[in-house]
């Protein structure tokens, strides 16, 4: 995989895994990238690994469907997390709303498809 073009984000952010956090969990330690392709558009990089130019690191959940499709594939069965989460807030002094009420409780339930699926 290493001598594969690898579609890589330009501007990532702490919380995003990258291509070396990928390798450091894969026991690659510091392998060098030889070929690279730097977007700071995300939308691109899945769209060029949908043409073939490259491997993209993924998340599952904005993939799946591409998957399905056959628009991707896994390049290989290792995977790789950096643990955290999102969370919703809602502030203490404020009253819920209906429609917040709504959300929230839709994205509980999708949340839980999602863990168990």
């Amino acid at each position: 995989m290493l001598q594969e073009t690898l579609l890589m984000q330009e501007d990532g952010q702490r919380q995003w895994m990258s291509w070396q956090n990928w390798m450091a969990q894969n026991d690659l330690g510091e392998a060098r990238i030889e070929h690279q392709i730097l977007s700071n558009q995300y939308p691109i990089l899945l769209q060029l690994a949908m043409e073939g130019h490259g491997i993209v690191l993924a998340w599952r959940h904005m993939i799946d469907a591409c998957m399905r499709e056959g628009l991707l594939v896994r390049a290989c069965e290792a995977s790789a997390s950096l643990g955290g989460g999102y969370y919703a807030v809602w502030p203490r002094d404020r009253i819920e709303h209906a429609a917040a009420r709504s959300f929230r409780n839709w994205l509980v339930e999708e949340s839980a498809v999602a863990v168990a699926g």
